[in-house]
């Protein structure tokens, strides 16, 4: 699809099963640096995922300090499966850039109230909207919350996520548009207008989203199923940060320390996790959840990763003497250089989950591993 974009052959370009922004972004690479789609959406994702670091770093400062900041973004610039992700060409980095983007403007638009905030949440939602048909429900929360916030708080007309809302409508209608020309409902993507057929009892219409017109896989719930889901949703919540993660939570929301800020992200990824399990439930009948699935919303727990790594730090070097506190850093520039070299290696040796494999192969007839 990059590859078509770059040709201008629209009509391969765009399809409705994909939304259409990571096509672009990958496609204009393929055009400037005349490389071939692989390597032009390998770019995309490195680009995505280094963007990240931007609104990261801003909410990060908002909700905790500049020292905590740093070192939950640094932990984020670490974090083995995000550099792996980043580095398969998949879209899920983008994602993750318009979720902490989008998050970044809810705390902006709870403290203040300013334009910056909205606008920020609404091209967050934007972002979200056009690139995964799953993160539709998301946006649509963000800019739910923002209306909330100032119809409660203001005594006028909440015209600031008023005009998020349309900046959010006016960016994204051209997409439903086409949507509707090929599905006949006004969705985002193609899985949308199935799950609306399936509720309503209408067969699927124009286009469908198996090229073998089968129906879905119906999870059986035996053990191993069961099993292979709680797998999944413990790592796709990064669990060699959760170590830092659980405790710090505890501690906070024990001592009654936990702001109005942190509860807010908080309920974000909550809201997320469920959310995308909910999804898959409703539009696949069964219980499954992929890793990568969950780990683009997991940055927005880094501050409570930050706060409980650099208690460590400081904890260790307090127990060392004095001439042995080096060792302490030794340890985390160590920690920090095993995390980038397994996921280098994951991304080297170019291993990809059989399931993304089997689905290219379903939507594409391409068989990815030759």
């Amino acid at each position: 699809m990059a590859e078509a974009f770059a040709q201008g052959n629209w009509q391969d370009a765009f399809q409705p099963k994909i939304p259409p922004l990571f096509v672009i972004v990958s496609g204009t690479f393929s055009y400037l640096f005349r490389v071939n789609g692989t390597v032009a959406c390998e770019l995309g994702s490195a680009l995505f995922f280094a963007l990240t670091v931007f609104p990261l770093m801003a909410l990060m400062k908002k909700v905790y300090n500049y020292k905590y900041a740093f070192w939950a973004t640094a932990m984020y610039i670490l974090s083995s499966r995000l550099l792996r992700i980043a580095g398969m060409g998949l879209r899920d980095p983008a994602k993750c850039f318009f979720i902490v983007l989008a998050a970044c403007g809810l705390i902006y638009f709870f403290q203040k109230r300013n334009w910056r905030g909205a606008v920020y949440c609404s091209l967050g939602g934007v972002g979200l909207t056009l690139t995964r048909g799953d993160s539709l429900p998301f946006a649509l929360l963000f800019l739910a919350a923002i209306f909330i916030i100032e119809l409660f708080n203001e005594k006028k007309i909440p015209y600031k996520s008023i005009c998020a809302v349309l900046i959010f409508c006016a960016a994204v209608s051209p997409w439903v548009c086409y949507e509707y020309q090929k599905t006949g409902w006004p969705v985002t993507e193609q899985r949308q207008a199935m799950v609306l057929n399936r509720i309503f009892g209408y067969e699927d219409s124009k286009e469908t989203i198996y090229a073998d017109n089968t129906a879905l896989p119906v999870d059986l719930r035996n053990k191993e199923n069961i099993k292979e889901f709680w797998k999944n949703l413990f790592k796709g919540l990064c669990p060699q940060y959760l170590l830092f993660i659980i405790p710090v939570l505890i501690y906070r929301i024990r001592k009654k320390t936990l702001s109005s800020e942190e509860w807010i992200l908080l309920a974000a990824i909550f809201i997320h996790t469920f959310g995308m399990i909910g999804q898959i439930a409703i539009a696949d009948k069964r219980l499954f959840i992929y890793k990568r699935y969950l780990i683009v919303a997991t940055p927005l727990t880094y501050g409570w990763a930050a706060i409980g790594l650099r208690w460590l730090f400081d904890k260790t070097k307090k127990l060392l003497k004095l001439k042995h506190r080096w060792v302490a850093t030794a340890i985390l520039i160590g920690a920090a250089v095993i995390f980038v070299f397994n996921a280098w290696s994951r991304i080297r040796k170019g291993r990809i989950n059989p399931y993304l494999y089997q689905q290219v192969n379903k939507y594409t007839g391409m068989d990815l591993k030759k």
